[in-house]
């Protein structure tokens, strides 16, 4: 794999307590598919760049499922990563279950919507 397409460890968030910060002080926005949680500075670890978190429940789906969300959602944020301000700290989920596995252009509407109302 080349090293540009990686997701690497300084690109997430990886703490329960990065999660839960994000969760309390962070601004929402739902989209059709994905619930954006954000905040705009670097908690607990300096970093030059936008950091991404995913969390699914098991009510999502099967593990395949579960997985194959979060491969789409890593895929959108790599694609739009220059498009966010550096400092921004990202925590995605599925907007509620029942929903079913968006596509990727789906996750793209999303991220785009997102991105115009950052």
């Amino acid at each position: 794999m080349n090293k540009v397409h990686r997701f690497p460890k300084t690109a997430r968030l990886r703490t329960r307590a990065e999660f839960r910060h994000i969760q309390r002080e962070g601004k929402r926005l739902m989209g059709k598919f994905l619930c954006f949680q954000s905040i705009h500075e670097n908690f607990m670890r300096p970093s030059s760049s936008s950091r991404l978190g995913i969390t699914v429940s098991k009510q999502f789906g099967s593990a395949v499922a579960r997985n194959l969300f979060k491969r789409r959602v890593r895929e959108v944020f790599r694609l739009q990563k220059s498009h966010f301000p550096c400092d921004l700290q990202l925590h995605i989920s599925p907007v509620r279950k029942g929903v079913g596995l968006p596509t990727v252009q789906q996750v793209e509407e999303d991220f785009n919507d997102f991105k115009t109302r950052l």
